[in-house]
């Protein structure tokens, strides 16, 4: 796929005759990724609780968890294009949104990994002696980074939202008739912030 190793000349043809179905079948994966790593959170909590009411009302919070997890890749997709479009303006960028729209969305490819290796990571976190007991998995849930694995969750999860933001940089040179150096001021705003989320949640387990 060329939006993974020539991303520069992938956005210029694709912003020429940008498609839709394309990127909205990545971010479809990327939502229902989403959706799978929820079930499994929350089936292994729900396996882990022995008062069937309560049990209950977990599996009707993973059921609202999935159904919003799958919505707000979607929801997502719309903010990002939609504050990239408005914070172009300030370059004077030319080109239509419905092109941004479309563009932005292959800038959730990363997403796609990024799911897959971190349903990976849960499962191998789940799947340890830590978790086979309702009190150890209560215990490795309160302090989300006490182990090697969730470490790498988090610092996996910076590297795939850099490496979106490089593509959603690109989205924008050829979406908007950007330079490169405009592209990277508007994306950069959203992926610092998501960025510094992820590095205070790292400190955060430190203190």
């Amino acid at each position: 796929m060329n939006v993974l190793t020539s991303p520069n000349e992938f956005f210029r043809r694709e912003s020429e005759d940008p498609r839709l179905l394309q990127p909205a079948l990545i971010v479809t994966a990327v939502a229902l990724l989403g959706v799978a790593l929820q079930y499994v959170l929350f089936s292994t909590i729900s396996a882990s609780i022995s008062n069937p009411d309560t049990a209950g009302f977990m599996n009707l919070i993973m059921y609202v968890s999935m159904a919003f997890s799958f919505l707000a890749a979607f929801l997502g997709w719309l903010i990002y294009a939609g504050i990239f479009y408005l914070l172009s303006m300030i370059f004077d960028g030319e080109g239509s949104f419905g092109t941004v729209f479309k563009l932005v969305g292959w800038g959730y490819v990363p997403g796609i990994f990024s799911a897959a290796v971190t349903g990976v990571a849960y499962l191998v976190f789940l799947g340890g002696d830590s978790v086979n007991s309702p009190t150890g998995f209560a215990a490795a849930m309160q302090n989300p980074l006490n182990g090697p694995i969730l470490w790498a969750i988090s610092l996996f999860g910076i590297v795939f939202t850099l490496w979106q933001g490089a593509l959603f940089a690109f989205a924008m040179r050829h979406g908007r008739d950007l330079t490169m150096k405009q592209a990277a001021l508007v994306v950069s705003p959203l992926i610092l912030l998501s960025v510094g989320g992820s590095i205070f949640t790292i400190v955060s387990g430190l203190v």
